[in-house]
Formats: structure tokens, sequence, C-alpha cells
């Protein structure tokens, strides 16, 4: 019996809601004297102290108040929902998938949906039926029922229940083809997360998760699961908003249905200063010009330039504490405001910064993918005119020559097939025929269609004698050993998308000025600069057109949505 007692008092876990509307009051009664009392203890605990919130930028601002007061950070780990996953896939057998796999292995389901019977009645009748046709969509774009099996799961409903029959085999093969891989979803792994860590000895000390509303439904298992990971564990929680009463009371009644009633937050006198809105403004009074104005650019660089000059206005402004510049989306004007501030030399955080191309964002790289895409004559001229290393590979041939003797090749012919095309250069007697043979002979060409493991190694075959090692280092990395496990035949037409997908190395940069997390003026998307505390806010961009996003067509029907 002490056993027992003393192995129940070991996992027991100990989890405290709060909910509130004023994140002044929230800051004031919760955050602050959590982090003083964390900054006591944190830094001798063996297990760690870990705040989640849904943006770097949530952290970046908190930080900012703590260090403002002196309180210490020291043991005290900031983390981002990827983060969390990664720290409990740590301690489990985890392994998530990159969406460009999982939209390899569906599409490859897809296209096992559409081999057609042998029987020529039922074949003519198979390419009318809405099972062919929605399998080669999926086949052409797998990223709309992705999504759709990702929504379903992370609302905990099966994929089976839908009324979409033409779909459900296509979902049954991807299935099989994940599990077979080794792989995971991220709905599943959440799950599988969330309930290890209610039963294991807990992996954290002290867990605060804040910042969170009803936006982030799919992450509800993950946040569930970092919760009953920590021997305590504090949940801030927001008040239902009006705009979105219903999904934000289902968020609240979710959490004290799993951790019990939410406490709430004893209001400041001045509560309605953290809103955008005055007191006199929210009971329908005229709204002050001097807190609201308008500037209208003729094009985007008046616009940054306007954006900029404001930026310097309100820091001149002894109240101005925080400046943030909040745009629809990334694009040209958030870039543009970003260098108009560094020309000015005004420090700023770029929550956006630049794309900085990488290895595979040259022009012979997407040469190459249009010629394996399509092996003519005019897609391995753009190739060769692009190949760096043409030279060291065709020495003797020069590109006119080349170009020359080719395009008469292909005057005899009249098949404008590179295969076809060397075979018959290579049967001809005259030197420059042969040249040309030889020539068309170092490029290898992936097969029409074979296994993963096949097009794998024909692209090993065909980067080492173009010289690119370093490329096929990358998708070899990217490849792993789940490659051996996908055992069916399909195209080179997804096998190249595949390609072009997991071929992406930008990087992100930022300018020097646009470098500091912890300026006065931050640039953000709009999902980033909710739940922060301004002083000044610039609203960039919101044309017609851009805000609010379009809505997305989704599988489901409106019926079943609301069933």
């Amino acid at each position: 019996m002490v056993h027992k007692s003393a192995a129940r008092r070991k996992n027991a876990r100990q989890v405290t809601l709060h909910i509130g509307a004023s994140f002044d009051a929230a800051w004031k009664n919760v955050l602050l004297p959590w982090f003083q009392t964390a900054a006591g203890v944190s830094w001798r605990q063996q297990k760690p102290t870990l705040v989640v919130v849904p943006f770097r930028s949530h952290a970046y601002a908190i930080k900012e108040r703590l260090l403002d007061r002196g309180v210490s950070l020291l043991g005290i780990r900031f983390a981002s929902p990827p983060e969390l996953r990664e720290l409990l896939s740590n301690k489990g057998e985890m392994r998530l998938a990159l969406r460009e796999h999982l939209r390899l292995l569906l599409s490859i389901a897809a296209e096992e949906c559409m081999e057609l019977p042998e029987d020529p009645a039922l074949r003519e009748k198979r390419i009318l039926e809405a099972d062919f046709l929605a399998a080669k969509s999926v086949a052409r774009a797998p990223d709309h029922l992705l999504r759709a099996i990702d929504q379903l799961g992370a609302a905990g409903w099966d994929f089976s229940a839908v009324e979409l029959p033409a779909l459900r085999e296509i979902e049954a093969r991807f299935q099989k083809h994940v599990t077979r891989c080794g792989f995971e979803l991220i709905h599943t792994s959440d799950l599988r997360a969330a309930t290890i860590a209610g039963k294991a000895d807990p992996l954290l000390a002290n867990v605060l998760v804040t910042g969170f509303n009803s936006a982030h439904w799919p992450l509800w298992q993950l946040l569930r699961a970092g919760v009953s990971a920590a021997e305590q564990a504090t949940v801030l929680l927001d008040d239902p908003r009006d705009e979105a009463r219903e999904l934000d009371e289902a968020w609240v009644g979710t959490w004290e249905e799993a951790f019990g009633e939410a406490e709430p937050i004893s209001p400041t006198v001045n509560h309605l200063d953290d809103s955008l809105f005055t007191e006199a403004e929210m009971q329908g009074k005229a709204i002050s010009p001097a807190k609201y104005s308008f500037v209208v650019g003729a094009d985007t660089t008046q616009q940054a330039d306007a954006i900029a000059l404001m930026c310097v206005r309100f820091l001149a402004e002894k109240r101005c504490t925080r400046v943030g510049v909040v745009f629809a989306g990334a694009g040209s004007l958030s870039r543009l405001v970003a260098s108009a501030l560094s020309k000015l030399a005004i420090l700023h955080n770029d929550g956006f910064g630049h794309p900085v191309p990488g290895l595979f964002e040259s022009a012979e790289w997407r040469t190459w993918l249009y010629l394996q895409r399509g092996p003519r004559v005019n897609s391995l001229l753009r190739f060769l005119r692009t190949f760096r290393n043409r030279e060291e590979l065709f020495p003797e041939l020069t590109i006119q020559g080349f170009e020359r003797r080719l395009r008469a090749a292909h005057a005899e012919v009249l098949i404008d097939d590179l295969a076809v095309l060397q075979k018959f250069c290579a049967a001809r007697a005259e030197q420059k025929d042969r040249q040309v043979a030889e020539a068309l002979q170092l490029i290898e060409f992936l097969p029409g269609r074979g296994s993963f493991s096949e097009f794998l190694r024909a692209t090993e075959n065909a980067f080492g004698r173009l010289g690119w090692k370093q490329h096929w280092m990358e998708v070899a990395s990217r490849s792993g050993d789940w490659a051996q496990k996908i055992e069916v035949d399909f195209s080179r037409t997804l096998y190249l998308r595949w390609l072009e997908e997991i071929g992406s190395s930008f990087s992100v940069e930022r300018d020097a000025p646009g470098d500091h997390p912890y300026a006065r003026v931050q640039l953000l998307p709009v999902a980033q600069a909710q739940g922060q505390k301004w002083s000044h806010l610039i609203f960039a961009g919101f044309n017609e057109g851009s805000w609010p996003p379009a809505e997305r067509g989704e599988f489901a029907r409106e019926e079943e949505i609301q069933k």
C-alpha cells in the first residue's frame, strides 16, 4: 500500500486553468506571478520548465516585459507548437513525414486507383465513373485531399464516415503506404503523445500555456499532451469573443472538461485600455480623428515610404512603447517597408524576412527538371545553355555545332525524341554525328515508370554524370530508409514533382537593422500580432482582395460539416 501511494503521488499532475478578457489583468494576476515563482526554482530543477506560445513573436513580447521588470529567465524555455512536438517525440517513437512525402504517397495511392480493369466493357464504364475521375484529380493535385484528411483527423473524425465513396479507396491505400513507410500523420502522433503523456512519468517540471484560442483547434491534442506531461501546468484561456463565441466556448469547455473548471481572472480597473477601442467608442460615440488616420499611396513604393514615416512619427511620441505594423501576408509591401526602415536606420523586427536562393534555386536545376519531363530537342538545348559544367563534359563540342547536328538529325527522322535521335546518330558514319550520340549518352534520363528505389538509382547515376554530388546528398538525406518500402510502380511525373518539392533550399534572411526581436517596431502577419499589447498599430496593405483571405473549397458537404 505504501508503494502504491508513493507511485500515485509521483504521477500526480496539477493543472490550473485561468480565464479572462484583459491581457493586463492576466499579466498582473497570472503571468507575472508565475514567472517570478518559476525563476526562483527553474534553474535548480532537473526537468525543464516550458512556456508554450503560438509564435516566437509572442515569446519575444513576454520576454521583453520580463526583462524590463528584471525577472530572470534562467532555466525557462519558450517553445512553439512544432518545438513542443519535437520535445515530446524525443521521448517516444514518433516519426513525422514531410508534407512532400505525404503528397507523393497520396498521389501514388491515387494512381493505383486509376488502373483500368482488363475487361473492355468494364474499362469503358470505369472511365465514366466518378472514382476514376476523382483519382485522376487527386493524383494531379493531392494537397486538397491531404488537407481534408488532416482536418478530419484533427477533429477526431474518421475519413470512412464521410460520404465520399470515390475517395475512400484512395485514402485507405494512402494510410497503408504511410504505415508501411513507418510514418505517422500529425494528428495521429499528437493523439498518441497525449495518451502516453497521461500515463507515463512527467517529463516536464512546470508548463505554462498561453496565447491559444479556438483558431488553434488542430493543436488541441498536442497542447493536452504538453500539459499532461508536466508535474504542474498552468493554462491561460481568453474569454469567448463575440465574433467567434460558439467556437471559443467549445474551446474553453473542452479544456474544462479535461482539466477542471477555469478560475476567472479579476479584471483591472483600466482593463479597457488594453483594447483597440475606448469605452466611449464602444458605446457608439464618434471616433476621435486624432486616434485613427488613413494614408493612401498610388503604388506599393509610396505605401512603404508612408508606413516608414508613420513609424518615425510614432517613435517620436513619449507614450510610444511598441509599434505593430500588421500585414495581410508576406509580399512586396512588407519587404519594401523593411527596406525603408533599414535605410532610415530604425531598428525593427522583420517577422517576414526575405528568401535567399540556395543550391536548388538555379537555372540549370530547373532546366534539368524540364528536360526530364520531356526529353526533347529544345528542352535539351535549354539545359545545355544553363549547365555550368558543359565544357568539362563536352570539351570538343560547341553548343552551336551540337545544335546544328541535332536539328539536322531531327529533320531526317522527324521524331522529337532524344532516345531515338541518339540511336540514329550512333548508327551514322560521320564523326560529328557520333559525337552528338556520345553527348546524348552522357545525359541519363529517368524511366517513364518505376519504383521509388529505381527512380533514386537513376537519379544518382544522372547526378553522378553531371557532377552534382551535393545535389544527390541532399536528395538522399530526404529519401532515407523509407524509399525501399514503397514497392509499387508509379509514373515519372509524380517522382519529378516530389523531387522539385524537396529541392527547395530557400533560406530566410533579414537586414541587420531588421534582426532585433525586442525592437519597438514589429513587422508581423495578422496571426502573430494577435494577443499582444501595442501602443500604436499600422495596418498595411489591407486592400480589397487581399483581406480577408479567399474561401477555399473543401471535400465535406455543408450538411456534414453542420452535423
